[in-house]
């Protein structure tokens, strides 16, 4: 019988390793760090706080973030390489940009429903006191 041959030790790779990374939109590195500058475009265009929303608003903002920074994250990608290869063919990731993009233009039509629906509640009248005063501050 032959004997198992062992050439040396393996080590894995070192956190923050991105050697291997193509575009990095399945990094969830690289997808925490874009959507968290999703999250903070969309709350400063908006006027609102994070303390704004409820549970639920909190989670549609969340999901909006991640698939929107799968989406900016391909776009560079494939504004770097292009978005068919040479062979005239949509390059991997292709299905999965329009899959991403697909989920944020839905999951925002949601959390602009929602908004709608606390902005109805009571409690919806004093926050939008408050946006607008904050906007004001902002404005002067």
């Amino acid at each position: 019988m032959a004997e198992a041959v062992t050439v040396g030790r393996v080590i894995g790779a070192r956190p923050g390793n991105v050697n291997a990374l193509r575009h990095g939109a399945f990094s969830e590195r690289e997808t925490r760090r874009v959507a968290v500058a999703c999250k903070r475009r969309l709350l400063r265009q908006t006027g609102l706080k994070v303390s704004d929303f409820d549970g639920p608003g909190r989670a549609l903002l969340d999901v909006w973030a991640r698939s929107m920074a799968k989406v900016e994250i391909l776009d560079e990608h494939f504004d770097r390489l292009g978005f068919l290869d040479d062979a005239g063919a949509p390059r991997p990731g292709a299905s999965f940009y329009f899959t991403a993009l697909n989920c944020a233009a839905r999951t925002l039509a949601k959390l602009a429903d929602h908004l709608a629906v606390i902005d109805r509640h009571p409690v919806g009248d004093l926050a939008e006191a408050g946006r607008r005063v904050r906007l004001a501050a902002v404005a002067d």
